[in-house]
C-alpha cells in the first residue's frame, strides 16, 4: 500500500482505456439503484425517483408495490439463482435480479422461464457464466457487475487489479453488443475515485450506482469536499453562509477560481 496524489488526470485516465460502446443500449435506465439492503419502512419513505431499482420482495405487499412504483419506473425483485420467482409474478414486478449463481444450466433455465412469465432479468456477476448471457442475450434485460474499478482491501477500497478490471470490462463491452444494458456497482467512499469512475461510466455507456453516496444535502456535499476547502477555501460555519442545500454549496465551492486551483485529488491505491 501507498498513497500518490493524482491530478484530474486520473477521470481522463478511465475515460480513455477500455473498450467502449458507440451508442448506448435503448432499454437501458439512465438512473438506477440496487436497494437491497434497505428495509420496507425506509423504500416506502424514500423520496429520490429512479429509472430501475432492486429491492427484496419480502414482506412487500400490492399496496406497498403501488407506493414504489411512484419512487421507481420499473421495479426488480432480487433471488437467488435457485430461489422461485413466484412473487414477483404475484407483485408484478417488473423483473428479476438473479445473483449468487453458481451453474450455467440453472442461469439458463432460469432465464427462459423468467422470459416466458414475461419477466425481464438482469443478471448479477456473471463473469464466470458470460458464455449463458451472451447464448441468452434475447432474454437478458441487463448485467449487473461490481468491483470493475475498484476492490475492497483491509477496510477501504483501492484500484482493482488490472487483469480483473481489463476482463470485466470487455466483458460489459461485449454485452453491449448484443444488445444487453449494462449496470455498474462501486462501493468506493473516495470523492475523486468516484468521479473518474463516473466519468468512465459517461463515456462507456454504463449506468453506475455507489450505495454509499448518501442523499444529496447540503451537509453530505460539505462532507465530501471538507478537505479540500481546508486546502484553499475554509467555511467553519455553513450556516452562516446560507448554504442550506446541495445546490448552494457546490456553486458556493465551485464559483471561486482560486477554490478550483486547491482541488488535487487524492487516490490510494
Amino acid at each position: 500500500m501507498y498513497k500518490k496524489t493524482l491530478t484530474l488526470i486520473l477521470c481522463a485516465f478511465f475515460v480513455l482505456t477500455g473498450c467502449s460502446s458507440k451508442t448506448a443500449v435503448k432499454s437501458q435506465a439512465s438512473t438506477y439503484a440496487v436497494l437491497t439492503k434497505k428495509k420496507k419502512s425506509e423504500l416506502l419513505k424514500m423520496k429520490k425517483h429512479y429509472d430501475l431499482i432492486v429491492v427484496r420482495s419480502k414482506d412487500l405487499t400490492t399496496e406497498d408495490m403501488k407506493v414504489l412504483r411512484k419512487k421507481s419506473k420499473q421495479i426488480y425483485f432480487y433471488m437467488s439463482s435457485k430461489k422461485p420467482h413466484h412473487k414477483a409474478e404475484e407483485l408484478k414486478a417488473d423483473g428479476i435480479f438473479i445473483s449468487k449463481i453458481d451453474d450455467a444450466d440453472a442461469l439458463d433455465a432460469l432465464i427462459k422461464e423468467a422470459n416466458q412469465n414475461k419477466l425481464k432479468v438482469i443478471v448479477n456477476n456473471a463473469y464466470d457464466y458470460r458464455e449463458t448471457v451472451y447464448k441468452n442475450a434475447k432474454m437478458v434485460a441487463g448485467i449487473n457487475q461490481t468491483s470493475m474499478m475498484t476492490k475492497k482491501q483491509c477496510k477501504k477500497y483501492v484500484k482493482q487489479d488490472t487483469e480483473v478490471s481489463t476482463r470485466l470490462k470487455k466483458y460489459l463491452s461485449t454485452c453491449q453488443e448484443k444488445g444487453i444494458a449494462t449496470y455498474l456497482v462501486e462501493y468506493t467512499k473516495n470523492t475523486d475515485w468516484r468521479a473518474a469512475i463516473n466519468a468512465y461510466c459517461k463515456k462507456h455507456h454504463i449506468t453506475y450506482y455507489n450505495p454509499t453516496i448518501k442523499q444529496d444535502t447540503w451537509k453530505h456535499v460539505f462532507f465530501m469536499y471538507k478537505k479540500d476547502l481546508r486546502r484553499g477555501l475554509l467555511i467553519e460555519n455553513p450556516s452562516k453562509h446560507r448554504l442550506h442545500n446541495a445546490t448552494t454549496v457546490k456553486e458556493y465551492l465551485f464559483s471561486s477560481t482560486a477554490m478550483l486551483h486547491c482541488l488535487k485529488p487524492t487516490v490510494n491505491y
